[in-house]
């Protein structure tokens, strides 16, 4: 039945999410743990201080394609009709897929901030939303060099794009998605805020 499948595919999509591969290759290549290291966060820019940006770079896209899988291929499988045909269900998935990446079972349920899988969601939903925040993001990171900066202003500005590229077709309960899910991307950075104001923030490009 769709509808088990479905649930299925809800649990999976959790535990895809929930893949630490910054955690992994710190692990494997330097013998690091991460969540010890730098700002402690299992993340792509904290892996990069470790690793270098070679590797920053390849952990961002796994990332992405943790956001973005999911969804396009839940999309995919409800045009085959094995999948609920459902937009709420579309955004359970992508909402789990998150999940997994903020709270980790593997690791205790202590991951990242969310914010390159939600751009690899995003993506899958409408790519538009994400090239629109990467050019804000990619203007802020080369104007302060605080990768935290020009995540929390690409956060800001999701819901603005959203609601002018469907300001004729706005789908409600998305765009509140969109909102809580930049809401929480600034909370998750609220300590990284805090160090900026301070100029205790690590600029990108910095070693630990």
């Amino acid at each position: 039945m769709p509808y088990f499948q479905s649930i299925i595919f809800m649990i999976l999509s959790y535990f895809f999410g929930a893949i630490p591969i910054s955690f992994i290759l710190c692990k494997k290549l330097k013998n690091v743990d991460i969540r010890k290291v730098g700002s402690k966060n299992v993340g792509a820019t904290n892996a990069g201080r470790i690793l270098g940006k070679t590797w920053f770079f390849i952990i961002m896209v796994f990332d992405i394609l943790k956001g973005f899988l999911p969804v396009h291929l839940a999309k995919y499988f409800m045009g085959q009709g094995l999948l609920v045909p459902s937009s709420l269900l579309l955004l359970a998935i992508a909402f789990s897929t998150i999940l997994g990446h903020l709270y980790p079972v593997y690791l205790n349920f202590k991951g990242g901030k969310g914010v390159t899988v939600s751009a690899g969601m995003l993506m899958a939903f409408d790519y538009r939303l994400v090239i629109g925040a990467l050019v804000i993001f990619i203007i802020i990171v080369f104007i302060t060099r605080y990768i935290s900066a020009g995540s929390v202003v690409a956060a800001v500005i999701l819901p603005v794009l959203y609601a002018l590229f469907y300001k004729n077709d706005i789908d409600i309960v998305f765009f509140i998605f969109i909102i809580l899910l930049a809401l929480y991307v600034i909370y998750k950075h609220k300590e990284n805020i805090k160090r900026i104001i301070q100029g205790k923030e690590r600029k990108w490009g910095e070693r630990v």
